[in-house]
Protein backbone atom coordinates (compact mmCIF):
# COMPACT_ATOMS: atom_id res chain seq x y z
CA UNK A 1 0.00 0.00 0.00
CA UNK A 2 2.80 2.28 -0.65
CA UNK A 3 4.59 4.72 -3.69
CA UNK A 4 8.19 4.73 -3.37
CA UNK A 5 10.11 7.15 -5.30
CA UNK A 6 13.88 6.17 -6.68
CA UNK A 7 15.77 8.80 -8.35
CA UNK A 8 19.56 8.70 -9.48
CA UNK A 9 21.69 10.09 -12.12
CA UNK A 10 22.43 8.03 -15.56
CA UNK A 11 24.48 4.89 -14.81
CA UNK A 12 23.71 5.35 -10.82
CA UNK A 13 22.34 1.47 -11.37
CA UNK A 14 18.34 2.38 -11.08
CA UNK A 15 17.86 -0.15 -13.26
CA UNK A 16 20.15 -3.27 -11.38
CA UNK A 17 18.35 -2.33 -8.08
CA UNK A 18 14.78 -2.41 -9.10
CA UNK A 19 15.58 -5.73 -11.11
CA UNK A 20 16.80 -7.04 -7.63
CA UNK A 21 13.72 -6.16 -5.84
CA UNK A 22 11.97 -7.89 -8.51
CA UNK A 23 13.87 -10.87 -8.23
CA UNK A 24 13.35 -10.89 -4.39
CA UNK A 25 9.21 -10.60 -4.96
CA UNK A 26 9.03 -13.39 -7.88
CA UNK A 27 11.18 -15.87 -4.97
CA UNK A 28 8.41 -15.11 -2.72
CA UNK A 29 5.65 -15.86 -5.24
CA UNK A 30 4.56 -12.27 -6.03
CA UNK A 31 4.21 -11.29 -9.51
CA UNK A 32 5.36 -7.51 -10.79
CA UNK A 33 4.13 -5.34 -13.20
CA UNK A 34 7.20 -3.82 -15.19
CA UNK A 35 6.16 -0.68 -17.54
CA UNK A 36 9.97 0.51 -18.62
CA UNK A 37 9.85 2.93 -21.90
CA UNK A 38 13.68 3.56 -20.95
CA UNK A 39 14.58 0.37 -22.42
CA UNK A 40 12.92 -1.92 -25.04
CA UNK A 41 11.19 -5.01 -24.08
CA UNK A 42 13.61 -7.67 -25.16
CA UNK A 43 15.94 -5.67 -23.55
CA UNK A 44 14.58 -5.48 -20.50
CA UNK A 45 14.44 -9.24 -20.07
CA UNK A 46 17.73 -9.63 -20.96
CA UNK A 47 18.94 -7.58 -18.67
CA UNK A 48 16.93 -8.98 -15.43
CA UNK A 49 18.11 -12.52 -16.90
CA UNK A 50 22.05 -11.54 -16.34
CA UNK A 51 20.89 -10.21 -12.54
CA UNK A 52 18.91 -13.22 -11.49
CA UNK A 53 21.48 -15.66 -13.29
CA UNK A 54 24.62 -14.62 -11.19
CA UNK A 55 27.96 -15.37 -11.71
CA UNK A 56 27.74 -18.92 -10.90
CA UNK A 57 25.18 -19.10 -13.73
CA UNK A 58 27.15 -16.91 -16.75
CA UNK A 59 29.62 -18.40 -18.80
CA UNK A 60 32.65 -16.23 -20.02
CA UNK A 61 33.63 -15.70 -23.84
CA UNK A 62 35.76 -14.11 -25.56
CA UNK A 63 35.82 -12.03 -28.64
CA UNK A 64 38.19 -12.47 -31.82
CA UNK A 65 40.36 -9.41 -30.46
CA UNK A 66 40.96 -10.93 -27.10
CA UNK A 67 37.99 -9.30 -24.87
CA UNK A 68 36.15 -11.18 -22.67
CA UNK A 69 32.83 -11.15 -21.86
CA UNK A 70 29.86 -13.36 -19.97
CA UNK A 71 26.40 -14.56 -21.45
CA UNK A 72 23.67 -16.85 -20.13
CA UNK A 73 23.35 -19.95 -21.61
CA UNK A 74 20.51 -20.36 -23.72
CA UNK A 75 19.29 -23.70 -21.32
CA UNK A 76 19.68 -21.27 -18.13
CA UNK A 77 17.44 -18.57 -19.59
CA UNK A 78 15.00 -21.46 -20.31
CA UNK A 79 14.97 -22.64 -17.13
CA UNK A 80 14.15 -18.99 -15.92
CA UNK A 81 12.39 -18.09 -18.23
CA UNK A 82 9.92 -20.98 -17.17
CA UNK A 83 10.11 -20.21 -13.37
CA UNK A 84 8.91 -16.46 -13.97
CA UNK A 85 6.77 -16.91 -17.13
CA UNK A 86 3.50 -15.01 -15.68
CA UNK A 87 5.01 -13.31 -13.03
CA UNK A 88 7.40 -10.96 -14.36
CA UNK A 89 4.71 -8.71 -16.77
CA UNK A 90 6.18 -6.52 -18.66
CA UNK A 91 4.17 -3.77 -20.89
CA UNK A 92 4.89 -4.29 -24.58
CA UNK A 93 6.49 -1.81 -26.35
CA UNK A 94 3.90 -1.16 -28.97
CA UNK A 95 1.56 -0.16 -26.51
CA UNK A 96 0.83 3.46 -25.61
CA UNK A 97 2.43 4.95 -22.92
CA UNK A 98 -0.04 7.42 -21.64
CA UNK A 99 -1.31 7.10 -17.77
CA UNK A 100 -4.63 5.91 -18.47
CA UNK A 101 -3.23 3.10 -20.53
CA UNK A 102 -0.57 2.30 -18.21
CA UNK A 103 -2.62 2.35 -14.96
CA UNK A 104 -5.42 -0.27 -16.74
CA UNK A 105 -2.64 -2.58 -17.27
CA UNK A 106 -1.49 -2.09 -14.16
CA UNK A 107 -4.82 -3.00 -12.45
CA UNK A 108 -5.45 -5.65 -14.92
CA UNK A 109 -1.80 -7.93 -13.91
CA UNK A 110 -3.60 -6.98 -10.10
CA UNK A 111 -6.47 -8.69 -11.09
CA UNK A 112 -5.88 -11.34 -13.09
CA UNK A 113 -2.40 -12.51 -12.11
CA UNK A 114 -2.10 -10.90 -8.49
CA UNK A 115 0.97 -8.70 -9.14
CA UNK A 116 2.34 -7.02 -5.44
CA UNK A 117 4.62 -4.69 -7.04
CA UNK A 118 4.10 -1.97 -10.05
CA UNK A 119 7.04 -0.53 -11.19
CA UNK A 120 7.01 2.43 -13.33
CA UNK A 121 10.02 3.24 -15.05
CA UNK A 122 9.92 5.95 -15.55
CA UNK A 123 8.28 9.64 -14.95
CA UNK A 124 9.49 10.83 -18.45
CA UNK A 125 8.18 8.11 -20.26
CA UNK A 126 4.74 8.55 -19.33
CA UNK A 127 2.51 10.89 -21.90
CA UNK A 128 0.91 13.03 -18.82
CA UNK A 129 -1.17 14.74 -22.29
CA UNK A 130 -0.78 18.29 -21.00
CA UNK A 131 1.30 21.34 -21.62
CA UNK A 132 4.24 22.28 -20.16
CA UNK A 133 2.58 24.86 -18.06
CA UNK A 134 -0.03 21.98 -16.74
CA UNK A 135 3.34 19.69 -16.21
CA UNK A 136 3.49 19.92 -12.25
CA UNK A 137 0.06 19.86 -12.12
CA UNK A 138 -0.72 16.82 -13.90
CA UNK A 139 2.53 15.02 -12.27
CA UNK A 140 0.99 15.64 -8.38
CA UNK A 141 -2.39 14.10 -9.96
CA UNK A 142 -0.49 11.40 -11.26
CA UNK A 143 1.20 10.85 -7.78
CA UNK A 144 -1.84 11.07 -5.87
CA UNK A 145 -3.70 8.75 -8.28
CA UNK A 146 -0.45 6.02 -7.90
CA UNK A 147 -0.82 6.44 -4.02
CA UNK A 148 -4.79 5.70 -4.01
CA UNK A 149 -3.81 2.69 -6.26
CA UNK A 150 -1.47 1.66 -3.73
CA UNK A 151 -3.81 1.65 -1.17
CA UNK A 152 -6.70 0.12 -3.15
CA UNK A 153 -5.07 -3.12 -3.98
CA UNK A 154 -2.69 -3.31 -1.07
CA UNK A 155 0.67 -3.03 -3.96
CA UNK A 156 3.98 -1.56 -3.56
CA UNK A 157 4.34 1.09 -6.16
CA UNK A 158 7.40 2.02 -7.25
CA UNK A 159 8.10 5.20 -9.66
CA UNK A 160 11.46 6.16 -10.99
CA UNK A 161 12.07 9.94 -11.47
CA UNK A 162 15.21 11.56 -13.16
CA UNK A 163 16.83 13.92 -11.19
CA UNK A 164 17.29 17.68 -12.03
CA UNK A 165 20.60 18.42 -13.26
CA UNK A 166 23.43 19.92 -10.89
CA UNK A 167 26.55 21.17 -11.09
CA UNK A 168 28.51 18.66 -9.09
CA UNK A 169 27.00 15.11 -10.83
CA UNK A 170 28.59 12.73 -7.78
CA UNK A 171 26.57 14.74 -5.16
CA UNK A 172 24.48 12.59 -3.12
CA UNK A 173 20.41 13.31 -4.49
CA UNK A 174 18.59 15.34 -2.11
CA UNK A 175 14.89 16.33 -1.43
CA UNK A 176 14.36 18.45 -4.07
CA UNK A 177 16.73 17.50 -6.41
CA UNK A 178 14.62 15.25 -8.50
CA UNK A 179 12.54 16.81 -11.60
CA UNK A 180 9.06 18.02 -11.71
CA UNK A 181 6.67 18.83 -9.28
CA UNK A 182 7.93 19.38 -5.63
CA UNK A 183 4.78 16.93 -4.62
CA UNK A 184 6.79 13.87 -6.33
CA UNK A 185 8.38 13.78 -2.89
CA UNK A 186 6.17 15.75 -0.74
CA UNK A 187 3.62 12.80 -0.97
CA UNK A 188 5.09 10.16 -1.68
CA UNK A 189 5.43 7.43 1.64
CA UNK A 190 9.14 6.71 0.85
CA UNK A 191 11.98 8.31 -1.24
CA UNK A 192 15.54 6.72 -2.51
CA UNK A 193 18.53 8.37 -4.28
CA UNK A 194 21.49 6.45 -5.52
CA UNK A 195 24.31 7.83 -6.52
CA UNK A 196 27.77 6.21 -7.99
CA UNK A 197 30.95 6.97 -6.01
CA UNK A 198 33.51 9.48 -7.58
CA UNK A 199 37.05 8.19 -8.74
CA UNK A 200 38.19 10.85 -6.45
CA UNK A 201 36.67 9.09 -3.18
CA UNK A 202 37.85 6.25 -3.98
CA UNK A 203 41.49 7.32 -4.41
CA UNK A 204 41.12 9.40 -0.98
CA UNK A 205 41.64 7.23 2.23
CA UNK A 206 40.08 9.21 4.34
CA UNK A 207 36.39 9.54 1.89
CA UNK A 208 33.61 7.78 3.76
CA UNK A 209 32.35 5.95 0.79
CA UNK A 210 35.33 5.37 -1.00
CA UNK A 211 35.40 1.91 -0.54
CA UNK A 212 32.28 1.07 -1.87
CA UNK A 213 30.48 1.63 -5.44
CA UNK A 214 27.22 3.21 -4.92
CA UNK A 215 25.58 5.02 -2.04
CA UNK A 216 22.26 4.72 -1.59
CA UNK A 217 20.48 7.16 0.55
CA UNK A 218 16.62 7.10 1.90
CA UNK A 219 16.07 10.57 1.52
CA UNK A 220 12.44 9.89 3.58
CA UNK A 221 10.58 7.07 5.04
CA UNK A 222 7.09 8.51 6.42
CA UNK A 223 6.20 4.85 7.39
CA UNK A 224 9.38 4.89 9.81
CA UNK A 225 10.38 8.19 10.74
CA UNK A 226 13.57 8.08 8.75
CA UNK A 227 15.41 10.78 6.87
CA UNK A 228 18.81 10.48 4.99
CA UNK A 229 19.85 7.58 5.95
CA UNK A 230 22.80 6.38 3.52
CA UNK A 231 24.28 2.85 3.06
CA UNK A 232 27.06 2.27 0.74
CA UNK A 233 26.69 -0.82 -2.11
CA UNK A 234 29.48 -3.21 -3.79
CA UNK A 235 28.26 -3.68 -7.44
CA UNK A 236 29.88 -6.35 -9.52
CA UNK A 237 29.90 -5.72 -13.65
CA UNK A 238 29.61 -8.68 -14.83
CA UNK A 239 26.26 -9.87 -12.90
CA UNK A 240 24.90 -6.18 -12.27
CA UNK A 241 24.01 -7.22 -8.85
CA UNK A 242 24.54 -4.44 -5.80
CA UNK A 243 25.77 -6.33 -2.52
CA UNK A 244 26.10 -5.22 1.16
CA UNK A 245 28.54 -7.72 1.72
CA UNK A 246 31.60 -8.23 -0.57
CA UNK A 247 32.08 -11.79 0.15
CA UNK A 248 28.58 -12.54 -1.31
CA UNK A 249 30.24 -11.32 -5.04
CA UNK A 250 32.45 -14.51 -5.05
Amino acid sequence: GTLTVLSGRPGSGKTSIIDQAIAKTIDRGNPVFLFSKEMPERMSANWFNTIIAGRRNMEERTTRDGRKYHVVPANIQRKMQGFYHEKLLIYKDDEPNDVDSVMKSAEECVRKYGAKFIVLDNLMMLDLECCESDKNTAQTNLINRLIKFASKFNVAVVLIAHPKKTPDANADIEMYDISGSSNIINLAMRSIGLRRVSKKEKTDPKAKWGKYDVVLTIIKDRLLGKADFQIGLWSDLTSRRFYTDMRSMI
